[in-house]
């Protein structure tokens, strides 16, 4: 079982764990990280569906988010507006209502981290989930380039000239949110890439524990770029943006 495999499996279903997986597991340590991450993500949602929400909470969440920063809130008040509509209102079974619950609060709680985390916090949120995955900066992969270019498709991006090898390209948890985590040797050493759904952010550059990163706005989320040259933050963010192109 490769890395990208194993990855899809755990993100299908977390808490379940096959020979091959196990052996997978076993093998590299950046999987073993990542598949703690999710485990522990997922018996959070679990422990969420146990807890009663108070009534009304969903709508007070919905009210204290701005519709015009973030796209995403309609979602969440059309989902409260279906469960009210639903013929089945007032009716809903445990298992049923557990799972309206985990929504609502999975959604809003997304939410809320989209308009609560500031454009300075998210380097450092960047930054600290570096520090939590060292072996992802050591990996050797070969990374063919076409995975990049379809890794930032997704985000609304084309790599345009080289970025350099790719050392590694895989799915990680950054506050909650699904991202995916690049290893690029460049001309300035080895920078990491982080893309992360959500709102477009631009910050300024931040420094922790050795590491410094910026965060620049895509057209489907943010790209935080990280380096262990502080002193350099700002030619490498250059070389990135420069071969990065958003699109739309």
């Amino acid at each position: 079982m490769d890395c990208t495999t194993f990855r899809n499996r755990k993100l299908a279903a977390p808490l379940e764990v096959s020979a091959t997986a196990a052996e997978h597991e076993r093998a590299c340590a950046a999987c073993a990280a990542f598949g703690r991450e999710v485990e522990a993500f997922e018996r959070r949602l679990q422990r969420v569906a146990q807890v009663k929400v108070p009534d009304g909470l969903a709508e007070r969440i919905v009210a204290s988010l701005q519709p015009h920063k973030v796209p995403g809130r309609n979602l969440l008040q059309r989902l409260l507006d279906a469960l009210r509509s639903s013929p089945e209102e007032g009716r809903l079974g445990p298992a049923l209502g557990a799972t309206a619950a985990v929504l609502i609060v999975a959604i809003a709680g997304a939410l809320a981290i989209a308009v609560g985390v500031g454009r300075d916090e998210l380097a450092d949120r960047v930054i600290a989930h570096v520090i939590a995955e060292p072996e992802v900066l050591q990996a050797q992969e070969a990374v063919p380039p076409e995975q990049l270019s379809a890794a930032f498709a997704r985000y609304g991006a084309k790599v345009g000239a080289s970025l350099g090898e790719v050392r590694h390209l895989g799915y990680c948890m950054v506050e909650g949110a699904l991202a995916q985590h690049v290893v690029v040797q460049t001309p300035y050493g080895p920078v990491t890439l982080i893309l992360i759904p959500g709102e477009a952010v631009r910050g300024r550059s931040r420094t922790k524990n050795g590491f410094t990163a910026v965060v620049v706005p895509l057209r489907g989320g943010s790209l935080g770029i990280v380096t262990q040259s502080p002193g350099r933050i700002q030619p490498v963010e250059e070389f990135v943006t420069t071969r990065v192109r958003v699109e739309g």
